[in-house]
Parts: C-alpha cells; structure tokens; sequence
C-alpha cells in the first residue's frame, strides 16, 4: 500500500481540489543542478504520467521529490588529508583549525559536481472531508522541507497546522498498558517502548513480550511511561503508535489488500487508485477514533470510535 508510515496534520481551511492540482503543477520538481545540494518540488503520481493529483472520495493524492546531491564523506577526508599533507610538505608549517575548515569546504564545492545524487519520493495526501493532511514519512527534515514546499505552493490557504492533543499521549498510552484501558477496537500487540520521565531518559525496548506481563508492568509502576506501542484495529490495520503523535509500520488487513487487487481495472494508475481509495478511507475512519481516544480537536469528525 502507499502509506506506510505518516506525520498528520490538520488542515484550518477549505481545499478545492479542482484546483489543487493546477496549483502543485506550478511549482513542479527541477532536477538538481550539478553544483547544488539540494532540489525539490512537486512530481505525478507515478512515473512518464501528466497526472499530478489523483481524487477518490474527498481525498487527493500527490507525490513530492526530494534530490540531494553529497559529497562522500570518506573521499572528502582522504582529499583533505591530501590536501593538508602537501601544504605542510611544501611549506614547511602546520595548518591551523581554521585553514582546515576553509580548505575542506573549497573541496566539498569542487567535488560537488561529480557526485551522484539521490531522491526520494514521498506520497501525501489530503482529505477535504476531515480536513487532514497526511505526509507519508516520519523523517523530520522531509517533514519539513514538504510542508515548507506546500506554503510555498499554496501561502497559508491551507492552514496546516500540527496535531494539539489535551493530554499527554505517553499518559494515554500508559493507562492503556497498566490500567487495560485500551479503545475495545484496538489489540495491543507485543511490541512497546518505555522510558523514564525524569531528565536521565532511561529506556527500554520489548520485542515479543506480553506488554501486559510484569516485564513490562513492572518498569511502568516504577514511573516509567509507554513512549510507542504495536496495535491492530479492527483486525484492518496494524500501526505503531507514538508520543511523538507519528504513525509507523502501517501494515493493512489481507481482506483490504484484496479488496484493492478486485478493485483494480489493471494498469499502474488503475492500481494506484484502487490502492489510494482503500488507504484513504481505511486512514480516515481510524483517524476518526485516533482524535477521540488522544482528545484531537477537528471540527469534521463525527464517526463513532
């Protein structure tokens, strides 16, 4: 499926996604030039398509492109050190600290050029029904370059602004571990991380244990709090949920996948669609329950948790 981990958003203003796509076709992805680090922007869906958002039931998908170009960091030092040796050899002296950080960002510019660059692609989508935006990562920097790129492409229309939950999730997830007060709808599955709330920050990763049993019981009574935890709902997906307000390892139900299989008329974008369409909803509707179990203002929601 497309989304498979998420930062979420809200979004404060209406979307009209008639013109959304117009929009993020101006402000298209440019390849890197070959003396820049750095480039990105707006891409299709996929690949030799003119499709720059793809709509299903309120929701729109697009696709972003993040190049980066870096110079080797073991081919910077032996140049460097090159560099440096002949200075010293030719001239008979030492180079100081701040000679040694001239040089080495002379070299980083010159070898620049002959690097190979890398991209990365990151779907997101938003919802105008609930008035979501999703970005498909959990990478802070593509995080932010996304939401940097959006205003750049749309100003404030959006009103993105991030999750505001009324209390602390780590609480939250606690009592759903230590007083078994975890949503009906949710099985807690045997992954979890704890971690001390004082300023020492001690923690502790269980894989494969019973978050229930007192391994993992008896950390949370000696003040330990649950920063992530592995949960199944509604036997349709499988997530990990965090204090950070991140979704990781989103895995989806057989039942869905096949779903999108039939649903599909064959061909990439037909797949694409198929797959958007049941992600979309799927997210929407957990995201609904998400809000309520953390107290997350939206105005939009209203489903049953």
């Amino acid at each position: 499926m497309i989304i498979n981990k998420a930062y979420v958003s809200t979004i404060q203003n209406g979307v009209d996604l008639s013109k959304f796509e117009s929009d993020l076709k101006d402000h298209i992805f440019k390849p890197c030039e070959k003396s820049s680090a750095f480039s990105s922007g707006w891409v299709p869906v996929i690949r030799n398509s003119d499709c720059y958002l793809l709509q299903s039931h309120g929701c729109g998908l697009f696709r972003f492109c993040i190049e980066t170009r870096k110079v080797d960091s073991s081919v910077l030092s032996e140049e460097l050190a090159v560099k440096i040796s002949n200075i010293e050899l030719q001239e008979g002296r030492t180079v100081g600290r701040k000679e040694k950080r001239e040089i080495r960002e002379d070299l980083e510019t010159s070898l620049l050029p002959s690097m190979h660059s890398k991209k990365a692609y990151i779907y997101c989508f938003v919802d105008t029904i609930s008035s979501l935006l999703v970005l498909g990562t959990t990478n802070a920097s593509q995080i932010e370059k996304i939401i940097f790129y959006l205003v750049e492409t749309f100003g404030d229309s959006l009103g993105i602004r991030p999750l505001a939950p009324q209390a602390s999730p780590s609480k939250i997830l606690t009592d759903w571990i230590l007083n078994n007060e975890a949503p009906a709808s949710l099985e807690i599955l045997n992954q979890c991380d704890v971690a001390e709330s004082s300023e020492d920050k001690a923690s502790v990763s269980f894989k494969n244990i019973e978050p229930f049993s007192s391994e993992v019981t008896t950390f949370l009574n000696q003040g330990f709090q649950v920063k992530s935890v592995a949960v199944s709902w509604a036997d349709r997906l499988s997530i990990k949920l965090s204090d950070d307000l991140m979704f990781r390892n989103i895995t989806y139900g057989d039942s869905l996948k096949e779903t999108a299989f039939h649903d599909s008329e064959g061909g990439e974008m037909a797949d694409l669609d198929a797959m958007f369409a049941i992600t979309s909803l799927t997210l929407r509707e957990f995201l609904s329950s998400y809000f309520k179990w953390f107290d997350i203002a939206t105005p939009q929601y209203d489903q049953e948790a």
